[in-house]
């Protein structure tokens, strides 16, 4: 997994080299306090990775990939996806799917995300499942920058 640095650098080069790659819907980067703000609202902490990413890039589509925001009014709302596996609510956070109704989740213990990737998979009532990356920021690689 790479670390913040190596990741900034991954994302720059892959804009300058496919910018078009970057021009779908995103909303615009959420702020510290807003993100502070709701994650008060809704007793979670999430994950210093994923809050990097949405005061910096946005929630929205991110290249290969998609990342839901935390904000409710967003049209990307994390939020909403709980209407579909609610049982999971205080257990896993999703952040993104693969459009066929399977979620990659942050576990949730005693009210904080933890910053390791799991899958929720409909088929199996979205219990917690292994995933191929490790945190977000190997989500952002290889879930988003890398086409394969």
């Amino acid at each position: 997994m790479p670390s913040e640095a190596e990741l900034d650098q991954i994302v720059a080069d892959r804009k300058a080299k496919n910018p078009f790659h970057f021009e779908s819907e995103r909303d615009e980067p959420l702020t510290a306090e807003l993100i502070g703000q709701i994650e008060r609202d809704h007793g979670v902490r999430f994950p210093t990775s994923f809050v990097r990413h949405l005061t910096t890039e946005g929630a929205g589509d991110f290249a290969f990939g998609s990342v839901y925001s935390p904000d409710p009014q967003s049209g990307w709302s994390l939020w909403k996806e709980y209407d579909y596996m609610p049982t999971m609510r205080d257990q896993l956070l999703p952040f993104s799917d693969n459009g066929c109704g399977d979620y990659l989740c942050f576990p949730i213990i005693d009210g904080a995300c933890e910053d390791r990737i799991v899958w929720a998979d409909h088929e199996d009532d979205y219990r917690a499942q292994t995933s191929e990356m490790e945190d977000f920021r190997d989500f952002i690689v290889k879930g988003c920058l890398d086409p394969a």
